[in-house]
């Protein structure tokens, strides 16, 4: 890889025979130990520190009833489908297997969009946060590769999940990479640098490679990333961060046709958002920190594949 506010749980310590473990159970497990630490609740029972959610199995809202206010019954279907009279057993199969389709399709879309966080939950937490996630927020779409957007912040929001806010940003990147790699394919235009020689910085902006996103997170998700694309020699680094609560910003951009992610520093964090707002390439410079390279960044978006061109700013 290229390169808030509630506390984290304290770090404990990852021996290399914990390694394998660690693969297995994701990085929320490895960084924090096989017990995860232990925190007692309002009577004074330990329980583990890791992600849990309730088992909440996936319901077919009843008509004129809102979420969660009850399931779907044979009983309750039978009236709206004619023929079916007296068939409950049908009824109740059909139900069943809808409910296994919906968490199987939930499971497997998710997974594939955010693998980053199928990492730290572990695969079961995950799968059941993807059927509670369906539940709350089902699809639209017939393209199940476009379901997930809202995710990120339904982790931030999650109660059960408030210990480790980190999750959600480690969701976003996960998501931006997601759409990056979906992003329409699009050429560097050569001839339009031209431009920055011929043309008043006013009257230009710079146009950046479909699907490139910025994350500025105050959590190190670059870190996070950087561990689970590794064989687990970056989880220290991972663990340090975090109870540092050290944020990182990140460029996400194609390379190829495999999104890659890139550690900036806050300076150029703050040239690049200032690019993908549409900034004129005048007011860019201005309000650009002391110590911005300006000839430094653009050979580097030109090496990294960044820039798509050079544009007259729109009139």
């Amino acid at each position: 890889m290229n390169h808030g506010t509630a506390s984290p749980p304290g770090p404990g310590t990852l021996a290399p025979a914990d390694l394998e473990a660690a693969r297995q159970r994701g990085l929320v497990a490895a960084i924090f130990g096989a017990g995860l630490g232990a925190a007692a609740d309002s009577e004074g029972e330990s329980f583990s520190l890791r992600p849990r959610l309730l088992p909440l199995p996936l319901p077919l809202p009843l008509a004129g009833e809102g979420r969660g206010e009850g399931r779907c019954t044979a009983a309750d279907a039978q009236p709206a489908i004619p023929g079916l009279a007296g068939s409950q057993s049908r009824v109740d199969s059909g139900l069943r297997i809808y409910r296994a389709n919906a968490d199987a399709s939930a499971e497997r879309a998710l997974a594939a969009a955010f693998p980053t966080l199928q990492a730290l939950l572990g695969a079961q937490d995950f799968s059941q946060m993807a059927r509670e996630y369906w539940r709350d927020d089902a699809p639209v779409r017939g393209d199940m590769a476009q379901w997930g957007a809202g995710l990120p912040q339904w982790l931030r929001g999650h109660a059960a999940l408030s210990a480790w806010p980190y999750l959600g940003d480690s969701a976003e990147l996960d998501w931006l990479r997601h759409e990056c790699e979906r992003a329409e394919d699009a050429s560097f235009d050569a001839e339009s640098l031209a431009l920055l020689e011929s043309q008043d910085p006013r009257d230009l902006i710079l146009l950046l490679m479909p699907g490139t996103a910025l994350l500025e997170s105050r959590w190190p998700v670059a870190s996070l990333l950087a561990a689970h694309q590794s064989d687990g020699a970056d989880f220290e680094v991972a663990r340090e961060a975090i109870a540092a609560q050290r944020g990182e910003c990140v460029l996400v951009a194609r390379n190829g046709w495999r999104a890659s992610v890139h550690l900036i520093d806050p300076i150029t964090c703050a040239w690049v958002r200032g690019v993908l707002g549409g900034a004129p390439l005048a007011d860019a410079l201005e309000s650009a920190a002391p110590g911005f390279d300006f000839t430094a960044w653009l050979t580097r978006a030109l090496s990294e594949g960044w820039l798509q061109r050079v544009s007259l700013r729109p009139s």
